[in-house]
């Protein structure tokens, strides 16, 4: 593609500017269409939305190279944050099998009746 343009430049001299931006804006519009999805990525994931607006935000501000470098920074944070992160649960077995599940997702599940014999996870 720079190739192309940059032997064709010369009929780019002559367009008017306003020809030029819609021809930009035109290629950048699926590139703008991502922000319909904010709503999306919030209700599933919210690190994964933190980390696109990050990444959004610091290559538009600081430009292509500085700004996926410090994504990639962000984003290797997130990562070890959320690896680190404990997630405690009390364990109930689901009758007649020896399958357990969380008690406070399920609610078929039956918990321990001594609190010092209920599984954590």
């Amino acid at each position: 593609m720079l190739v192309f343009v940059l032997k064709l430049r010369y009929f780019f001299q002559a367009m008017p500017n306003g020809v030029l931006a819609a021809i930009v804006v035109v290629n950048m519009f699926p590139f703008l269409e991502k922000f319909m999805d904010i709503p999306t990525l919030w209700r599933q994931d919210k690190y994964h939305l933190v980390i696109w607006l990050v990444t959004f935000a610091a290559v538009l501000c600081l430009g292509l190279d500085v700004g996926l470098a410090i994504s990639m920074g962000f984003t290797f944070f997130v990562i070890t944050v959320r690896s680190h992160r404990m997630k405690m649960v009390v364990l109930g077995q689901i009758p007649n099998m020896n399958i357990y599940r969380s008690l406070s997702v399920y609610k078929a599940v039956r918990g321990s009746k001594n609190p010092k014999c209920s599984l954590s996870l």
